[in-house]
């Protein structure tokens, strides 16, 4: 996070999971097993700190989400999303693997 915190979400934590507020992410990391146990994983290596941090002031109030959807191709869309509003993010240095 860019205030220098840090969440790790695995197994049950990840499954419980709650809406909370949070910093701002600097970067973030997960991976996933596919059909045929096949590992992928998308790694942040960073966001555009203006980018983000504009986001999240421009994306209003309430439960904010923080979508990333992987392609078969390893490209990687990110958005924030709430009830009423859908920012996307472009400017994200990202690995997908």
């Amino acid at each position: 996070m860019y205030n220098g915190e840090m969440d790790m979400l695995h197994g049950v934590s990840l499954a419980n999971n709650i809406f909370k507020e949070r910093a701002v992410p600097k970067r973030c990391s997960f991976y996933w097993k596919g059909n045929n146990n096949e590992e992928h994983g998308v790694r942040v290596l960073s966001f555009d700190e203006k980018e983000i941090i504009e986001a999240f002031k421009n994306i209003g109030i309430g439960n904010i989400e923080l979508l990333f959807k992987a392609g078969t191709d390893n490209t990687v869309l990110i958005s924030l999303k709430t009830d009423n509003k859908t920012i996307d993010i472009k400017n994200a240095v990202v690995k997908a693997f």
